[in-house]
């Protein structure tokens, strides 16, 4: 298993799904948390984002980690946050 901020993506069928999270242990940061969400992967950048980007001379992006993906006592992926590299990617096709 990958580093603290690892997320997964699963390809579902329409219909429904049995999702099942589970914790062993604590983490090596303070107390253990596992959180989940359900995005649709290519609709994470709003249109309302890539409007105003499109009629800007200019965007500039702020992408990286924060307090919850950055610590000294827990090693983490070089891979950007989920989201960040569609946000890149969007702002520059803008």
């Amino acid at each position: 298993m990958k580093a603290l901020a690892d997320y997964r993506t699963l390809n579902l069928t329409a219909g429904p799904h049995k999702v099942v999270l589970e914790q062993h242990g604590r983490g090596l940061r303070r107390a253990a948390r596992l959180r989940m969400g359900i995005v649709n992967v290519g609709k994470l950048v709003s249109e309302d984002a890539k409007k105003m980007a499109a009629s800007a001379d200019a965007v500039v992006v702020a992408a990286g980690f924060d307090s919850d993906s950055e610590a000294e006592s827990a090693d983490r992926t070089f891979g950007l946050p989920l989201g960040h590299d569609e946000l890149i990617q969007q702002m520059a096709v803008a």
